[in-house]
């Protein structure tokens, strides 16, 4: 018979209940030689706190995570898990009613799991040890996720003006009604859901993937089909989520990763080029992110930086277009906060050509890049051959760094007199426009010689025209038209 139980952690939330229960029920709680000693400790303690009682009483804890191996030595053990949350504000009439797991390895160690359990007022059932992670996991949503739910549910009611505290009543009624389903996805009203969908995707993006699973998950128990009433939705015509921050990014993402994600960098002023790049990552993966940054780190010239032209809202309709997922559209502050000082440097490659034309250029062009993927740790990234010097950088950096992530180039897309669209293509006035056709004539030449004699007969100020031994080899030029500064290339042969 039991009449002295030694419980450790008495003075923590569960511990404090379980001792006030027992010694109401008259148990002897500090006597030297227990029957049975109790832990009440965090999980990660069991172990270590079960080593060091003496063997010879029995020996339980009250967790619903930890296996019957954690109170090794003891052989005379078992489990009570009071399946209940538990407050320091209140006292052992938590205990009362609840649900208690009892979990042991023999019919002596269950009958006293469940004398203890009835002795506290709970209601014990069993447990194979073997399911315990399952059990807990449903445990954990009915429980720990609900108050996340209701976090994320107050904070929408706080970004709309209503109090938070305002949904207590609501989930106490909805426990007090036998969980009875209600609400739109219960009248088949998927119009609502969607326009859910897309505020959220407006004012908290990082909730989208959330409240998505949840209603597909309730829809399924509500024995109906989601469907979606937008055009497009899911891919091409769905307004993209908008993210600001590193944080909220990563947020949106974490529960695409077991698909693969493509990344495709850009600088905003979104032209077919751009469109051709998202669109080959929309078709290689299952979540397409596009970033759009004006990277003040890659301009040498403060008037270039000011003058490169901004439009979101015309990029973001041309990423719904066609069908990007996510756009991360950080702040400069976001991406080079106060004190930053980390930089890479793809030493030789990124010296040579644009790099002697444009000191520091690639320096700025890596490490934006470097930290796009680490914060989006994309599977593919893709950009554009005509932008050849900097697909040669960050390949080299993508080797010597080992990051795993594959890279993917995109043909170059040309207007109809042959100039590679390029965002500063709209700083040409017609007469420049007319003149600068003659780069893609003198790269088409594959001749440095050729090539730079059809440059000085059309006017045009000469950077540099030169083969470059990238992979694939390229002709390459760059040239001033005006105050308009353009560059292209022409593979030689055909990439290994």
């Amino acid at each position: 018979m039991i009449e002295a139980i030694k419980v450790i952690g008495a003075r923590g939330r569960v511990g404090a209940a379980v001792a006030a229960r027992l010694a109401e029920r008259g148990l002897r709680l500090d006597d030297p030689a227990p029957d049975l000693v109790l832990l009440c400790v965090p999980d990660r303690a069991i172990p270590d706190v079960a080593r060091e009682v003496e063997p010879g009483p029995w020996v339980a804890h009250v967790s619903g995570a930890t296996p019957l191996a954690a109170l090794a030595p003891h052989e005379r053990r078992f489990g009570v898990h009071p399946l209940q949350t538990f407050t320091s504000r209140r006292g052992p009439e938590q205990l009362d009613g609840a649900w208690a797991a009892v979990t042991a390895e023999s019919m002596e160690a269950r009958a006293v799991g469940r004398w203890l359990a009835e002795l506290l007022g709970l209601q014990p059932f069993d447990l194979d040890d073997g399911r315990r992670a399952l059990y807990h996991a449903g445990a954990a949503i009915a429980s720990n996720y609900v108050v996340t739910l209701r976090r994320a549910g107050g904070s929408l009611l706080e970004a709309a003006g209503a109090p938070p505290e305002g949904l207590d009543p609501l989930m106490r009624r909805t426990i007090d009604n036998d969980f009875e389903l209600t609400g739109p996805i219960d009248r088949g009203d998927w119009e609502t859901v969607d326009r859910h969908l897309a505020v959220i995707r407006a004012e908290r993006p990082e909730l989208e993937p959330m409240y998505s699973a949840l209603a597909d998950l309730t829809a399924s128990q509500a024995g109906r089909t989601r469907r979606s009433t937008s055009a497009g939705l899911p891919g091409e015509g769905r307004r993209p989520a908008v993210t600001r921050t590193i944080a909220a990014v990563r947020a949106l993402l974490a529960p695409r990763r077991a698909g693969r994600v493509a990344l495709v960098p850009t600088m905003g002023a979104l032209h077919d080029g751009h469109l051709a790049l998202l669109r080959a990552a929309r078709e290689a993966a299952d979540t397409v992110v596009m970033s759009l940054f004006v990277n003040p780190s890659q301009f040498g010239d403060d008037a270039d930086l000011a003058s490169y032209p901004r439009d979101e809202e015309h990029d973001l309709e041309q990423a719904a277009a066609v069908g990007v997922d996510v756009v991360f559209a950080p702040t400069v502050d976001e991406m080079y906060p106060p004190g930053f000082q980390t930089w890479v440097d793809v030493t030789e490659l990124g010296a040579v050509l644009e790099g002697e034309h444009r000191p520091g250029h690639f320096r700025g062009v890596a490490t934006v890049c470097l930290k796009l993927f680490t914060i989006v740790r994309p599977d593919l990234v893709f950009f554009g051959q005509k932008d050849a010097q900097q697909v040669e950088v960050l390949r080299r950096m993508i080797h010597d760094l080992a990051l795993e992530t594959e890279l993917h180039v995109v043909p170059t897309v040309r207007d109809a007199d042959g100039l590679a669209l390029s965002s500063r293509n709209a700083a040409l006035d017609p007469e420049e426009r007319r003149r600068a056709g003659a780069l893609p004539r003198a790269l088409r030449t594959r001749d440095p010689g050729r090539a730079r004699a059809i440059l000085d007969d059309a006017g045009l100020e000469v950077d540099y025209v030169e083969v470059a031994p990238f992979d694939p080899p390229v002709l390459a030029g760059a040239v001033r038209v005006g105050s308009t500064r353009l560059i292209d290339n022409v593979p030689l042969e055909e990439a290994t």
